[in-house]
């Protein structure tokens, strides 16, 4: 029994872990395009300035 739960604990954490980097990378992700996003609309700004 003791085996039993701290092997659904092992998984759990597991999964957690795995859920946590997902969305981690995925906000990274969404930050950089944010990040891109605004260089570009600079560069352009700047493109017509001059």
């Amino acid at each position: 029994m003791n085996k039993l739960t701290s092997l659904l604990m092992g998984l759990t954490l597991k999964k957690v872990i795995r859920g946590g980097l997902i969305l981690t990378f995925s906000l990274i992700g969404m930050m950089g395009a944010l990040f891109l996003g605004v260089v570009s609309i600079l560069k352009s700004s700047d493109a017509y300035k001059i």
